[in-house]
C-alpha cells in the first residue's frame, strides 16, 4: 500500500461575528490553501464545532462556537519554515480576532495514496 508522509495543520479558529471577522478568516484560510495546497474547513454558518473550556480565572465554564480547519503540506513536522509559518499565522489569528489563544497543533500523517 503506498503512502505519502505529510504534516497535518489543526487550527480552531471563533467563528466570526462580523463581517471584519468573515474577511480574516477567509484570509487565514486562503493563505493556508497557498501555503499548504488545500485546507478542509466546517461550516462557519451554522458552526458545526461547539467549544467549552473551564477558565479557572472567571471559575465557569465559558462556550464559543469554532471553526476547525485540516491542512496538510509535505513540509517535515520540525522544519523551521514551517514552525516560523504557524508562529507568524497564530499571532496574527490572536490579534485579529482578539482571542488570547489560538489553538493550532501538527500531527505527522500518513495517506493512503493506492490509485490516486
Amino acid at each position: 500500500m503506498p503512502r505519502q508522509s505529510l504534516t497535518r495543520i489543526t487550527a480552531i479558529l471563533p467563528v466570526p461575528t462580523n463581517l471584519g471577522g468573515y474577511l480574516v478568516v477567509d484570509e487565514f484560510i486562503s493563505d493556508l490553501v497557498q501555503f499548504c495546497g488545500g485546507a478542509t474547513v466546517t461550516s462557519q454558518f451554522p458552526s458545526a464545532i461547539h467549544g467549552r473550556w473551564f477558565d479557572p480565572s472567571a471559575q465557569k465554564v465559558l462556550e464559543e462556537d469554532t471553526i476547525l480547519i485540516l491542512a496538510d503540506t509535505p513540509v517535515p513536522i520540525n522544519s523551521s519554515d514551517l514552525q516560523a509559518y504557524l508562529d507568524i499565522f497564530k499571532l496574527h489569528a490572536q490579534e485579529d480576532l482578539y482571542q488570547d489563544i489560538i489553538w493550532i497543533t501538527l500531527h505527522q500523517v500518513e495517506r493512503i495514496i493506492t490509485h490516486d
